[in-house]
C-alpha cells in the first residue's frame, strides 16, 4: 500500500472510532430514560455500523502497518508497539460489546445500556492509546 494511502486509511479509521465513540454515548443516555429503549435501538445500531466498518478499515491498514510504523516503533518505542497490540484487543472488546448491546435492546435495556457503556468505556480507551501510538509513530520517523 502507498504510504499516501495508508496515511489516509489511517486516519479515517481513527476518526470514525471517535465518532462511533461518541455515536455509543447516546443510546446510554437515553436507555437511563423511561420509554428511551426505542429512541436508543436505531443510534446503537447506527454505532454498530459505523463501528463494523471502521474495524474493517483497520484490519485492511494492518498489513501497511506491520511492514512500517510497526517496524519502527519495535526498533525506537517497544512500549507504544506494545500499547497497539492492548488497543488492537481493547477495540475488539468494543466491537462485540456494541454488538450485544445493540441485539439486547430488544427485551433487555438495563443489559443493553451496560453493554454499550463498556463498549464506550473501552472505545475512549482505544481512542487514547491510537493518539499515545500516533505520536510515537511520528516521533520515531514515521
Amino acid at each position: 500500500m502507498a504510504p499516501f494511502a495508508y496515511a489516509l486509511l489511517a486516519r479515517l479509521h481513527g476518526h470514525l472510532g471517535w465518532i462511533g465513540v461518541a455515536l455509543l454515548l447516546h443510546p446510554v443516555l437515553f436507555l437511563g430514560r423511561p420509554g428511551g429503549a426505542r429512541r436508543a435501538r436505531p443510534l446503537a445500531w447506527a454505532a454498530v455500523a459505523l463501528l463494523t466498518v471502521q474495524s474493517a478499515l483497520g484490519a485492511a491498514a494492518y498489513p501497511a502497518y506491520r511492514q512500517g510504523p510497526k517496524r519502527l516503533l519495535l526498533q525506537h518505542a517497544l512500549g507504544a508497539a506494545q500499547a497497539f497490540e492492548v488497543k488492537e484487543h481493547l477495540a475488539f472488546c468494543a466491537l462485540v460489546l456494541a454488538w450485544g448491546g445493540a441485539l439486547a435492546l430488544d427485551g433487555h435495556p438495563r443489559a443493553a445500556r451496560a453493554l454499550l457503556a463498556g463498549a464506550a468505556a473501552c472505545g475512549v480507551a482505544v481512542g487514547l492509546l491510537g493518539v499515545l501510538v500516533g505520536a510515537a509513530v511520528r516521533a520515531a520517523g514515521g
